[in-house]
Parts: C-alpha cells; structure tokens; sequence
C-alpha cells in the first residue's frame, strides 16, 4: 500500500469514528469537514491512553470509545430535540433568529469531503 492510500484510508477510519459526535453536536454545516476526523484523532488518542494504562488491544479500545462516544452523542441529541433545548424563542413565540440558520445539504458535504 503506498503512503497516500494509507493516509486516505486512516482518514476515512478516523472520520468514521468522529461522524456521529461531530454531527449530532455541530450539525451538518461547512466546520463540520475538518471537526470530524479530528474528533477521530480524540477518539483514538484516548484509546491509546486506555491501551497503555489498562493493556489490550489498541485497535479494540479504538472501537469502544468510538462506540461509547456515538451512542453518547446520540443519546445527548436525542435527550436535546425532546427538551427542545439550542431553539430561542421571543416573546411572542416565535423563534429568534428563525430562518437565518443555513444547514448545508448533506451532498454538499460528502462532496467536500471526497476532495
């Protein structure tokens, strides 16, 4: 394997496990592209640091934090839509801000992320 399709394949694995938190937290807007494979290099630093204090396998800590932190964070949003929490409202009940919020469609964001 040469030195650029094992960059793009640890990119791809790192995005993987950054996905769901980053996207639950941030939505899908533009500053999710670079959030989401750091958000996998988190992930696996923190797997390193279980790897080194508790021993394993790296590659199964790697895949349990990853785990832990998506249902996590799908927990989190889920319990937030339910509490209607990240919505202001005025007065009047309508919503501050409403409709100045763009979300970009998420085939703009897989695009971005191919190139």
């Amino acid at each position: 394997m040469s030195t650029t399709a094992a960059a793009v394949v640890g990119l791809a694995v790192l995005s993987a496990a950054g996905a769901v938190p980053v996207l639950v937290a941030v939505g899908l807007r533009w500053v999710a592209v670079p959030l989401v494979p750091l958000a996998g290099a988190v992930a696996a630093a923190l797997a390193a640091t279980a790897y080194v204090a508790f021993g394993g396998s790296f590659l199964a800590w790697f895949v349990v934090v990853a785990v832990v932190a998506a249902a996590a964070a799908g927990g989190w949003g889920v319990r937030r839509r339910a509490a209607g929490e990240g919505v202001r409202r005025r007065a009047d009940g309508g919503e501050v801000g409403g409709g100045r919020r763009r979300d970009v469609p998420l085939r703009r964001v897989v695009v971005a992320v191919a190139v």
